[in-house]
């Protein structure tokens, strides 16, 4: 339930929107899981269960949905955004932080189901606007270094490691 399926699910059924088909990657293995999914396959939503790379779907793809209640920094909207998808991610995640919200993908609340559904339906039906978030999306991925985080986080943590280090000598 971490990765925010059910409330992907709900915004997709209260569009009712039939065009819509969501292909789901990552999280799905779980009993519970699949339940769930069936129980809105059975309500008529057009759901695909994806495995292996997720990047070929992405590249046919119109949208990514991170709808997680908790993560870190998700590699897959990265990737999406990587590959020129507009991406909606949840400001429960790490993800947050490499859009720019409007911009390069847009940021919800955590279990924000109308949120979300306005968001998907707008970017459904402004073209315009959904090819220009794709464009600054890829812009926005490519500039994204690893090895730049890696030293932020390295700067932030060297303070902890030398007082951990310190503690050890003392004892």
């Amino acid at each position: 339930m971490r990765k925010g399926i059910p409330y992907l699910l709900e915004a997709v059924k209260l569009l009712g929107d039939p065009e819509i088909e969501v292909i789901l990657y990552g999280g799905i293995g779980w009993r519970k899981i699949r339940e769930l999914i069936q129980k809105y396959m059975d309500m008529g939503l057009r759901i695909k269960l994806g495995s292996g790379d997720p990047v070929p779907a992405l590249r046919s793809s119109h949208l990514c949905i991170h709808s997680a209640v908790e993560d870190g920094f998700g590699l897959a909207p990265l990737e999406a955004m990587a590959t020129g998808i507009p991406t909606i991610v949840t400001e429960a995640t790490g993800m947050k932080d490499a859009i720019h919200h409007g911009m390069s993908g847009i940021v919800v609340p955590s279990r924000d189901v109308k949120r979300l559904a306005e968001y998907i339906q707008k970017l459904k039906e402004d073209d315009n606007y959904r090819i220009q978030m794709a464009q600054a999306a890829r812009l926005a991925a490519l500039k994204y270094d690893i090895r730049e985080r890696i030293a932020q986080y390295a700067e932030v943590l060297t303070p902890v490691w030398k007082s951990i280090q310190l503690e050890k000598s003392i004892l």
